[in-house]
């Protein structure tokens, strides 16, 4: 597992995502979260570098929204790089995509249980799903 720590920007997946999100177009970003947070059926695996994106896309959009703090540079400037008028119609879906990484068919969730830290993460989702409401 590429995670060091519980937190949505706590591991190389997430930090890439914020590389690739400051380095794209407003417009880009919209679609590449849009991408992100497709929830794929219940029937499809969810690997782990998907969760681990739609977990960190979903803290974006709490960010976006003021709902959540948060004090790197990088995750700050990802942020305010995230269109406004998306963030509406995103919200269901990064809602969703946090249900679903946790469910079953997850390599995200199997990978958490492994380590013996999943409740700790999933009181890190549940804060970012109260964000979202």
């Amino acid at each position: 597992m590429s995670a060091w720590g519980t937190g949505p920007f706590e591991n190389d997946d997430a930090l890439d995502l914020i590389g690739e999100i400051n380095e794209s177009t407003p417009d880009a970003v919209g679609e590449l979260l849009a991408e992100i947070l497709t929830v794929p059926d219940d029937d499809d695996d969810l690997d782990e570098v998907d969760g681990m994106e739609a977990y960190a896309a979903a803290a974006l959009l709490a960010g976006k929204l003021e709902r959540l703090k948060f004090e790197s540079p990088d995750v700050l400037d990802a942020v305010a790089k995230i269109p406004t008028d998306m963030v509406g119609a995103l919200i269901p879906d990064a809602r969703a995509m946090l249900v679903r990484i946790l469910g079953h068919n997850s390599e995200f969730a199997d990978l958490w249980i492994e380590s013996g830290r999943l409740e700790k993460v999933r009181g890190e989702i549940g804060k970012i799903k109260g964000a979202l409401r």
